[in-house]
């Protein structure tokens, strides 16, 4: 399972996972939580406490496929050890002859503490930072996951690497366009947008909002990629 074709992103080639255990955040629409309940292999891997996969370290990435490391867990989640992070960062920044995706719902565990203030780690250009926020509900999203308040994600927006935003599951949002307003400010370089495709029941938008959220999207300069999944909304 180290390596696979991607589902998650059209524009993405391939899967790796060099972050084994269960990831802290809990997300009740995880993908990866059905897939354990179905394949014992699985369930070994992504269960229990984080640890390396010291095999995929070692591994040369392809030449010209665009990667999504870490999609099975949280490479940035707060339970995840700095130095865990660090020999994936270092993998990646190692690969250049790759694209590579990382995705996380807590940007903030991109920095590390040095003396009295905090630096990120340096991510080579090959390298795009994406950060998960569903809604602009805190409430809605505390509901069904344990990870990061919402407002805490816009720590994307000091970042200086190459940077995507994806809300997916879209979920009820309470005011368009202040939530609008609060992606635009994360500066961002393209916002994707997916619906829920595990049948969790969540609390989603009509079509009239997600098409809302879009055009203000759109108004304020920002470029927006529509997931295939989001059809079964906006039709």
């Amino acid at each position: 399972m180290e390596e696979k074709k991607s589902n998650m992103y059209e524009f993405i080639g391939e899967t790796i996972n060099p972050l084994l255990g269960e990831c802290s955040h809990k997300c009740k629409f995880c993908y990866v939580e059905g897939l354990k309940r179905r394949f014992e292999a699985i369930n070994i891997r992504y269960r229990g406490e984080v640890r390396l996969d010291e095999k995929v370290l070692k591994k040369k990435l392809k030449k010209g496929v665009r990667y999504f490391v870490g999609s099975c867990n949280d490479i940035f989640a707060d339970n995840v050890p700095f130095k865990m992070k660090k020999a994936i960062i270092d993998w990646c920044n190692n690969n250049p002859q790759s694209e590579i995706f990382l995705q996380t719902k807590n940007p903030n565990g991109l920095w590390k503490k040095v003396d009295y203030y905090y630096e990120s780690f340096d991510l080579k250009p090959h390298i795009t930072f994406c950060v998960t926020i569903e809604t602009d509900d805190e409430e809605l999203i505390k509901s069904v996951s344990n990870a990061p308040a919402i407002y805490t994600r816009n720590a994307i927006a000091y970042l200086m690497c190459h940077t995507q935003i994806t809300i997916e599951p879209i979920m009820k949002m309470k005011d368009i366009y202040k939530f609008a307003t609060f992606l635009s400010n994360c500066h961002a370089e393209q916002i994707n947008i997916g619906a829920d495709s595990g049948h969790n029941n969540l609390v989603e938008p009509t079509k009239e909002e997600v098409l809302l959220l879009i055009s203000e999207l759109e108004r304020l300069g920002q470029k927006v990629h529509l997931k295939s999944n989001l059809k079964r909304i906006i039709g």
